[in-house]
């Protein structure tokens, strides 16, 4: 299966005297995975971001890239993304564990190494959970 990754690119050209005098910044999105080449005196060229993070557009730099949504981490420092606990998530962004929290219908607190435990029969609670109390009946 093809997957869509984003890349961050930084094109610079020397002169003569070692200094920049031109930059280009170019961000893609490819599905498969594709590099660009570039003809630059200075090394550049489009590099992906680690396994489950990407960066906006225009990223210049690797510390640009951070996590997805449902995976906690700091690629941007060479730490991989590392998925939430089961039956938890994350916003996009997230750097630590605590930022893990329950999905809907789930209590718990995975920043803790606690599971995330589904509310009983016919009822439901909102996503962050922390307690069985936040479970109520559904209507």
């Amino acid at each position: 299966t093809a997957t869509s990754e984003t890349f961050y690119n930084t094109t610079a050209v020397l002169s003569t005297a070692n200094t920049i005098i031109e930059t280009t910044t170019m961000t893609i999105t490819s599905t498969p995975i594709q590099f660009l080449e570039t003809t630059a005196v200075f090394e550049g060229g489009c590099f992906p971001c680690p396994p489950d993070s990407t960066s906006p557009p225009g990223s210049l730099v690797r510390s640009n890239c951070s996590c997805v949504a449902g995976y906690y981490g700091f690629p941007a420092m060479g730490e991989d993304c590392r998925l939430c606990p089961a039956m938890s998530t994350s916003e996009s962004g997230a750097t630590s564990l605590s930022q893990c929290y329950c999905l809907p219908g789930y209590f718990g607190n995975p920043s803790s190494n606690s599971s995330c435990y589904p509310c009983p029969g016919n009822s439901s609670s909102p996503a962050g959970s922390i307690s069985r109390l936040n479970c109520s009946c559904n209507a």
